[in-house]
C-alpha cells in the first residue's frame, strides 16, 4: 500500500525496487516502533515480536565507535553530560548532504549527494526524503519524551544519553540511518 502510494505520487510503474524498499522499511519500522512502545509497558508479546524482527530491546549490541566517543566525552563531567543529553533530546534529525562536487565543479556539472552513501539526490529523491522526515519526526518526538521522562525522575544524564542512543539504534530504519549518518549506527 505504501509502495503504491509512493509510486502514484510521482507517476512511476510498479517495477521499481526502490519503492518496494521504502515501503518495506516503513512497514517494518512501524511494527518495530509499536513493539518498542509496548516493551516500555512490559509486554511479553512485544519482546517476542522485536526478537523475530531482529531488533535489540536492550543495549545488547555494541555501540559504534562514534557513540562510544560521545559517551566518553559526556562522562568527563556532569555538566557536559547534562548539556549533551539536552542537545540530543531537542535536536531535530536531518539529512546530511555531500556538496563537495558542487563546490569543486560548480552546480551545472555536479550532483547533490547524500554524504553517507553517495546516493544522488534526483527527482525520485522526494520519496526518500518524505520517508526520512516522517520517521525522523516520530523518533525525535519519542526521544524528547524519553529525555523528559528520565530527566524528571532524576536519572543520571549519562544514563539518559545511553538510553537515547539505544532507543535510536533499536528503532531507526535503513532510510533514517542513510540520511542522518550511516557510520553512526550498527550495520
Amino acid at each position: 500500500m505504501a509502495e503504491n502510494a509512493a509510486q502514484q505520487a510521482i507517476g512511476m510503474g510498479s517495477d521499481s525496487s526502490f519503492y518496494q524498499e521504502v515501503a518495506n522499511e516503513l512497514n517494518k519500522n512501524e511494527i518495530a516502533r509499536k513493539a518498542y512502545e509496548d516493551t516500555l509497558l512490559g509486554s511479553h508479546r512485544a519482546l517476542e515480536l522485536m526478537e523475530k524482527l531482529g531488533i535489540e530491546t536492550e543495549a545488547k549490541a555494541p555501540r559504534t565507535e562514534a557513540q562510544q566517543r560521545l559517551l566518553n566525552a559526556a562522562s568527563t563531567e556532569s555538566s557536559s553530560a547534562e548539556k549533551i543529553a539536552y542537545d540530543m533530546a531537542v535536536s531535530k534529525s536531518t539529512i546530511f548532504y555531500d556538496i563537495s562536487d558542487i563546490i569543486r565543479n560548480g552546480p551545472e556539472s555536479s550532483h547533490l549527494k547524500l554524504s553517507t552513501s553517495g546516493r544522488i539526490v534526483g527527482p525520485s529523491f522526494d520519496i526518500f526524503r518524505d520517508a526520512f522526515e516522517q520517521e525522523a519526526a516520530s523518533l525525535d518526538e519519542k526521544r524528547l519524551a524519553l529525555y523528559n521522562s528520565e530527566e524528571s525522575k532524576g536519572t543520571d544524564p549519562l544514563k539518559i544519553i545511553e538510553m537515547m542512543i539505544d532507543f535510536t539504534n533499536a528503532n531507526a530504519s535503513s532510510i533514517y540511518r542513510e540520511g542522518s549518518g550511516q557510520g553512526w549506527f550498527h550495520s
